[in-house]
């Protein structure tokens, strides 16, 4: 057994069952990829991918704990190596993010570089994708930390830090009526189309079933993955849209106007997930402290540990 075959293994399952984009990713060749998991699944004696006409559609069941254990192999490979990187270059090595564009675009650009200059050697990658994804690149190791709003869904083995909440804003051109609305409601801003994130991610799914619990079945004309899209179907005059808080700034997006509708969309909670194996290396703290002050490192040694979720300060 090699440690190529694991990591083959790996990345054909991360890559949706295609030995074509996983070889991409490893920059090898696809025959030579598939030549390493027949070797593996020949030393084993089972197949551990399921093959119809050719082609892999799935992984068998002693596949999957096969799968399990390679990662977990990886991860200590990976953790071993960063102990000794730790030892020798205690200030260089490599961080890398997976977040949400928001996370990327609004919130980490000032912590980022603050940490930029305590640690220049560290080389830093923002992985940017959706809530749920970055779970499960923080959970294959392929991310050492994940920072985004909660997951869609529980993935019992990461450890989740909460870190901050955020309210929510209704943008809408400087001349449009809703502005002159006190208070505002949910029937009212339904009369006009909606742009809106979309229904997958937090942001789009509660401004879903806001409307859905009065009852009400708004136009929803476009719907993003991107705050800054959003904005610019807003801008053109399609509609107003519903964003996080922190997607606004009033300077920044002129010439639009936002009112605060947290009250009627909820807020949005952000966190940070990791996954309990990863070797965290002290620089790697020290970019979470930046991110979230409230959780000491003691704490977070703790929850890595496995131990129940501590009160914050």
């Amino acid at each position: 057994m090699r440690f190529e075959q694991l990591l083959f293994l790996r990345e054909i399952v991360d890559q949706g069952l295609s030995v074509t984009r996983a070889a991409n990713v490893l920059n090898t060749s696809q025959p030579g990829v598939s030549k390493q998991i027949r070797l593996l699944e020949g030393e084993l004696g089972f197949e551990i991918l399921r093959r119809r006409k050719g082609r892999i559609d799935g992984v068998t069941e002693p596949g999957e704990i096969v799968v399990a254990l390679a990662r977990k192999i990886l991860r200590d490979v990976q953790a071993i190596r960063r102990l000794g990187d730790d030892f020798s270059y205690t200030d260089a090595g490599e961080l890398v993010i997976a977040t949400t564009h928001l996370h990327a675009r609004y919130v980490l650009p000032a912590i980022i570089e603050k940490f930029r200059k305590i640690y220049p050697k560290v080389r830093l990658s923002l992985l940017q994708i959706d809530p749920e994804h970055t779970g499960e690149l923080v959970g294959s190791g392929r991310a050492d930390i994940g920072i985004t709003s909660e997951l869609p869904n529980t993935q019992h083995e990461l450890v989740e830090l909460p870190i901050y909440e955020y309210g929510r804003s209704l943008v809408m051109p400087p001349d449009h009526p809703l502005l002159d609305v006190q208070p505002l409601k949910l029937q009212q801003i339904s009369q006009y189309p909606i742009i809106s994130y979309n229904a997958s991610y937090p942001g789009g799914m509660a401004v879903k079933r806001a409307f859905e619990r009065e009852g009400l079945a708004p136009e929803i004309v476009i719907s993003a993955t991107d705050a800054e899209v959003i904005k610019a179907y807003v801008r053109i005059g399609l509609g107003v849209a519903v964003v996080p808080a922190v997607a606004f700034d009033a300077e920044l997006d002129k010439p639009l106007e936002a009112v605060d509708a947290t009250d009627l969309f909820g807020i949005l909670k952000a966190q940070i997930i990791l996954h309990p194996e990863t070797f965290l290396r002290e620089y790697m703290y020290d970019f979470m402290q930046m991110v979230a002050p409230n959780w000491p490192r003691a704490e977070i040694v703790s929850m890595m540990a496995g131990a129940d979720t501590p009160d914050q300060e």
